[in-house]
């Protein structure tokens, strides 16, 4: 198989929904249609579905019948799921599974989402094995089951919390089975024949989506052709350009998934393909996925007030010339801070070589803050980059300057706040309940290196290919945890939070913000001295710059977001609620590439997909 067509049948297993290409457009949308009208909800003991708190739940997986690849695919978008399996046919899967010792592994969860389809079941039209396995008492106390194929097939079936059956068996069918157990799709269907003991027209109603769901773009207003022949022709202009080795971008509208694809390679060697699951390196997408949620969390609660002086949340500066600065005034970067400070540059002598009580090239007590796995920085150099910044001069005019180093302060202040570590903090009321998997400091920690894109070559620093260790020098120095950068994750995981900032705050049926908090946050306090940032988060330009921007020309003035150093992008537009997220690694091999800005890649992609908005109106 081609490098091309790995690339291919990855995105058609992950994301069916934008399979409307060329002249297959028009039966894809007949297909997709069918199969959410055909969906019915037949049974949901104590409101069960949609699922509500991932965090309460260890979820395991049984597949009968055909592999049902589509289905699982899709629960591994919205959560973690356990024991994963599928056979061919009920028929004597007991004894197998008994055999084999498999009750080992349903252990420590509490729900089972068992699929079922109809050739499984074709020679025991009773459905027994079923209802034993049903009966097994080793499996988790809750279940969903999901059945596809005709009503004949399935009239004796097992008890179940809840019960979901498609007489439709194809990829849209599976899909959007899982999204409605997760929150990710609607359903209004009615049997269309009788499946004892339910009736015809029997079906449930589930009216609003909780999560992100995936859906063609015809289905929320996009011309698909348009949206995905535009998008790829300026995909690969830059990548034919060497603006990056591979680039990857998410489009969602109105809360669904339409378009999620990659191009290219994860480094300039070409020889692994972009999926879109890989991980990259956020840059400062990091301070509105990390530092952000967790200031707007504490605003929420009243325990942050925007106007109050920097000292009363960071006493170590309350003797310094920032005490007194506001953090409205702090996260809009209007602060008159210093825009960087190359921090590791004071660690190292003319020659190039490491200062004393710097770095060392083992670990030990005195030297254990991993920057690359030959490279440790000294125990107590961390107060050296707070006492630099609090130290630092403040820009004698006022004004706009966009400067990294009040971020380097807000996972202190976070500690501080919650009585937790910031990255723990994060996980536990945020990305976890989020199904945020992906979203985590020190990559390599955590993931298999395949699955995460490299950046660059660091030849004057590290001295090595940065692969799953934070880019950025400074948050290296802070051990790869810090509120300017040092955020890795999936395209599919950002997309989670943001949604969430465009939900008003909600996402998964839990109220992570308060809606007053996002307004005050995404708002540009001081368009009046002409500063188009937000509070923490940037917003297109007061007056549009081709050349400047990189946001759309059609971008509302409501919309909000962030650029990354490492070429990512993410955009939300509340009044068109879109959702537009770009991931390169365009620093690969080297930060010097400038091509991407040079190109307009991202401005430009975003508006084509304002572009296949109007082409439908």
């Amino acid at each position: 198989m081609t490098v091309q067509a790995k690339v291919i049948l990855n995105f058609l297993i992950a994301f069916l929904f934008t399979l409307s290409l060329s002249s297959g457009r028009a039966q894809d949308i007949q297909l997709f249609e069918t199969a959410a009208q055909n969906l019915v909800l037949l049974k949901n003991d104590s409101g069960l579905l949609p699922l509500a708190d991932l965090q309460s739940h260890k979820i395991a997986m049984m597949n009968f019948g055909n592999e049902g690849e589509v289905f699982r695919k899709t629960a591994a978008n919205y959560t973690h799921t356990g024991f994963k399996g599928t056979v061919s046919s009920l028929e004597g899967f007991m004894q197998m599974a008994k055999m084999f010792h498999w009750e080992k592994d349903f252990q420590g969860h509490d729900l089972l989402i068992v699929s079922v389809f109809s050739n499984a079941v074709k020679n025991d039209p009773q459905l027994t094995s079923l209802h034993d396995f049903f009966n097994w008492e080793i499996l988790p106390s809750k279940k969903i089951l999901v059945c596809f194929g005709p009503e004949s097939a399935f009239a004796n079936l097992p008890k179940a919390d809840a019960l979901i059956f498609s007489p439709t068996e194809n990829g849209y069918s599976e899909s959007l089975a899982m999204q409605l157990i997760f929150g990710g799709a609607t359903v209004r269907g009615k049997l269309q024949n009788d499946l004892p003991p339910f009736k015809t027209g029997d079906g449930l109603h589930i009216e609003k989506r909780t999560r992100l769901g995936y859906a063609l773009p015809e289905a929320v207003g996009l011309d698909s052709k348009f949206l995905n022949e535009e998008i790829e022709k300026i995909v690969l202009e830059g990548y034919a350009q060497g603006a990056y080795p591979g680039a990857q971008v998410l489009v969602a509208k109105n809360g669904q998934i339409i378009l999620h694809k990659a191009w290219g390679y994860q480094s300039s060697e070409r020889t692994a393909p972009v999926g879109v699951d890989d991980i990259y390196d956020l840059a400062s997408v990091t301070k509105v996925a990390a530092a952000l949620p967790a200031l707007m969390y504490f605003h929420s609660k009243g325990k942050l007030d925007l106007d109050a002086p920097l000292k009363r949340y960071y006493p170590k500066f309350r003797r310094s010339n920032k005490k007194d600065l506001t953090l409205r005034r702090l996260l809009t970067h209007t602060a008159r801070l210093q825009a960087w400070i190359p921090f590791w540059k004071a660690a190292v002598n003319p020659d190039g070589s490491f200062k004393n009580k710097t770095f060392s090239a083992d670990s030990s007590a005195k030297y254990p803050v991993p920057v690359t796995d030959k490279l440790f920085l000294y125990k107590n150099y961390r107060k050296k980059v707070f006492k630099t910044i609090k130290k630092s001069p403040l820009i004698d005019t006022a004004g706009y300057v966009y400067s990294d180093l009040s971020f380097y302060l807000y996972p202190e202040i976070i500690q501080d706040l919650s009585g937790q570590d910031f990255e723990t903090f994060l996980k536990k009321e945020f990305y976890d309940p989020l199904g945020a998997n992906t979203l985590t400091f020190n990559a390599y920690r955590h993931f298999d290196s395949t699955k995460i894109i490299p950046t660059e070559v660091d030849d004057a620093f590290r001295k090595t290919l940065l692969h799953g260790r934070v880019d950025d020098e400074g948050a290296a120095m802070l051990g790869g945890v810090s509120g300017h950068a040092g955020l890795f994750g999936s395209a599919a995981d950002l997309a989670k939070i943001f949604q969430m900032y465009l939900n008003g705050g909600s996402y998964g049926g839990r109220q992570f913000i308060s809606k007053s908090t996002l307004k005050e946050f995404t708002a540009a306090p001081y368009k009046a001295e002409g500063v188009h940032r937000g509070v923490g988060f940037d917003k297109p330009l007061l007056v549009y710059d081709a050349v400047k921007s990189s946001a759309a020309k059609k971008a509302s003035p409501a919309t909000f977001g962030h650029s990354g150093f490492t070429g990512t992008l993410v955009w939300a537009d509340p009044e068109s609620q879109l959702l537009f997220i770009f991931l390169s690694n365009r620093v690969n091999p080297t930060r010097e590439n400038r091509k991407l800005y040079d190109l307009n890649i991202r401005p430009r992609i975003h508006q084509a997909i304002y572009d296949a908005m109007k082409i439908t109106d």
